[in-house]
């Protein structure tokens, strides 16, 4: 579903022997990605829903401009 969304998503997926986790970036605003950890549940037994969150952020994009000096005297 996320990849036939029309947001801005970039997916990724990793398999382990007893588990599958979906790791996905999606932007916010101009300066701010959000970061989602998913792991996906048993197929068979979703009475726990499909996925549980492990983790989210919110991540900015744009690099700090620390350029903060101001011109006192002329």
């Amino acid at each position: 579903m996320l990849s036939e969304s029309d947001m801005d998503v970039n997916l990724n997926f990793s398999i382990e022997i007893n588990s599958a986790t979906l790791n996905y970036t999606t932007t916010v605003d101009d300066s701010q990605a959000q970061e989602v950890d998913l792991t996906l549940n048993d197929p068979w037994t979703t009475s726990s829903g499909f996925y549980t969150i492990t983790s989210w952020k919110e991540v900015t994009t744009n690099a700090w401009d620390a350029d903060n000096s101001m011109k006192l005297i002329q």
